[in-house]
């Protein structure tokens, strides 16, 4: 505490008030932390020539988990894989489209359950040809019905439709079979 204090003395000396008001509403909050990075940054800086904002920037990074994103990207949330290993959250590339999505953070159409046309044959569709995977469909439909089929494949054309617009075609011709076949 006292070395804190002695520092905020010496900035008020030196009159650099901004800095001494950081220090003094970190203090106030109880982060030292923070404080002590900036003293850090202070000490190893000669000329005692710290420039507010690259401080200010440090109390953001230290704010937001320390990932500040370029634009058209989002930051991922850090995430635990099944095998336990922990993912940092990274900027990545927003695929999103502005303005889509709903506003109560809803899951929309719902959620794909991974494998249930696959194991019928319906899958790597982009390299496929068209009687292969109608086939496929075939299986599935006498399975789930042609609606339940129907919907999963509507459901991957409007997923795939910007992460990856020639599966979404694929999709689309598919869903577009079933319903003129079985419907």
């Amino acid at each position: 505490m006292d070395n804190y204090q002695d520092t905020i003395c010496d900035l008020v000396h030196d009159e650099r008030y901004d800095l001494a008001i950081i220090l003094l509403v970190l203090l106030r909050r109880d982060e030292t932390y923070k404080i002590d990075e900036i003293m850090d940054l202070l000490d190893n800086q000669n000329d005692r020539d710290t420039d507010l904002e690259h401080i200010v920037n440090m109390l953001r990074r230290n704010q937001d988990g320390g990932t500040r994103c370029k634009a058209k990207q989002i930051l991922r949330s850090a995430y635990t894989r099944k095998s336990g290993k922990t993912v940092k959250a990274a900027c990545i590339k927003n695929v999103g489209r502005p303005g889509k999505g709903l506003r109560s953070g809803g899951p929309g159409i719902g959620t794909l359950k991974k494998g249930l046309l696959a194991k019928f044959g319906y899958s790597d569709i982009t390299n496929k040809s068209d009687q292969v995977r109608h086939a496929s469909l075939n299986k599935a439909v006498k399975a789930y019905g042609p609606l339940s089929v129907f919907r999963k494949l509507n459901a991957a054309y409007v997923y795939t439709k910007i992460t990856s617009p020639a599966s979404s075609a694929i999709f689309l011709t598919d869903r577009d079979w079933i319903r003129k076949t079985y419907m």
